[in-house]
């Protein structure tokens, strides 16, 4: 009988000692030790990392156990730019914010100004100035800046020119110079190289791999000189075409006279053509 009671002393006793311990473990948890006092924000663009930090303010000074991490990067999520959100406890005081990027591809202008836009279709930001990104033509209406495509079409055309951006076969140096990028219907996507190039490429609409491949066996003979043609009509199914300049006389900056008389950057007496 007596060890009966010792017995359950003892397991009384075992769990008043468990119970102060959770009590001491939930107070040291919300101890200053462990408060949120930095934001480790993860991300070049500085507007972004501002943006960030105004959403998770509030959680400073509060306890890193208590941070909702699940909906701050559903929040975060929200801002137009953000592609990807992770958010760590890095211990003791720390929270860690790895923010990823969408891509922008491209600017449109519509009457309301110019816009960014993602491999998606979806508008980033209106833009004040230069971006350096190509122009897309044919994709967004330029009265309203609605798309002329359905969402599905979008997509999928601006997949081929996400994947043209990504490409290194061809120099960097020319990708980097691409100018224009315009969808045609019924003729399908085309891009200009520009302005030292001016040289305009037709991938058509059938297949991105069979058109790329057709203007790289083409870029890769040793005898192809860009400067020397207006057109690479990739668009055939099972061949490339490649249109000469014309024999005009050529401007000091190597482009072609009669598209620069297009363009009203130049005037040229009857005579002179």
């Amino acid at each position: 009988m007596q060890k009966l009671k010792l017995l359950k002393s003892a397991r009384h006793s075992f769990f008043y000692l468990l119970a102060c311990a959770l009590l001491a473990g939930v107070l040291f948890s919300r101890a200053s030790v462990f408060r949120v006092s930095n934001l480790e924000i993860e991300v070049e663009d500085g507007h972004i990392r501002e943006l960030v930090t105004k959403k998770l303010i509030s959680h400073l000074g509060g306890s890193l156990l208590s941070v909702p991490v699940g909906s701050v990067e559903r929040e975060l999520l929200k801002i137009p730019k953000v592609k990807n959100v992770r958010i760590m406890r890095r211990w003791p005081n720390a929270l860690g914010i790895q923010v990823e990027l969408k891509q922008a591809i491209g600017r449109f202008k519509s009457k309301t100004g110019i816009y960014l836009v993602d491999e998606q279709g979806l508008v980033l930001e209106k833009l004040d100035g230069e971006s350096g990104h190509p122009w897309l033509l044919g994709f967004y209406d330029p009265a309203s800046g609605n798309p002329r495509l359905s969402e599905a079409q979008l997509k999928e055309i601006l997949g081929w020119v996400f994947r043209l951006q990504s490409q290194k076969s061809l120099s960097p140096i020319e990708i980097a110079q691409i100018d224009q990028i315009e969808w045609v219907p019924g003729s399908g996507l085309s891009f200009q190289l520009g302005p030292d190039l001016d040289l305009k490429i037709d991938l058509g609409f059938e297949n991105w791999d069979s058109a790329w491949s057709r203007v790289l066996s083409l870029w890769s003979k040793d005898n192809f000189k860009p400067s020397q043609y207006d057109v690479l009509d990739a668009s055939y199914s099972n061949r490339i075409v490649a249109k000469k300049r014309r024999e005009l006389p050529k401007a000091p900056n190597e482009l072609n006279l009669e598209e620069l008389v297009r363009r009203g950057e130049v005037q040229v007496s009857p005579e002179a053509r």
